[in-house]
């Protein structure tokens, strides 16, 4: 996760997109549970803010996290209206 903030903060945001994504990967691999959720759902969150900054809000790949997120969020027994950003 520290190198995705890195590549962030010094606008590689092609660089960060891989880290973010071989995260994800990485993740995917764990034994599913609450916890691999959990991981999953701070890395995704991330990612969409970092989208959200480069693209903006409304692009189709934030909205595409926030449905992830939202189905994570659940699975967590969390209420979906308290979950993800601003739309």
């Amino acid at each position: 996760m520290h190198a995705c903030h890195q590549s962030g903060a010094k606008g590689a945001f092609e660089e960060m997109r891989e880290h973010f994504s071989n995260a994800l990967r990485l993740i995917a691999t764990l034994p599913e549970g609450p916890s691999r959720d959990r991981m999953e759902l701070n890395t995704l969150v991330t990612l969409g803010d970092f989208i959200g900054f480069q693209k903006g809000y409304t692009a189709s790949e934030v909205g595409d996290l926030n449905a992830r997120e939202i189905q994570l969020w659940e699975r967590l027994g969390r209420p979906a209206a308290l979950c993800c950003r601003s739309r």
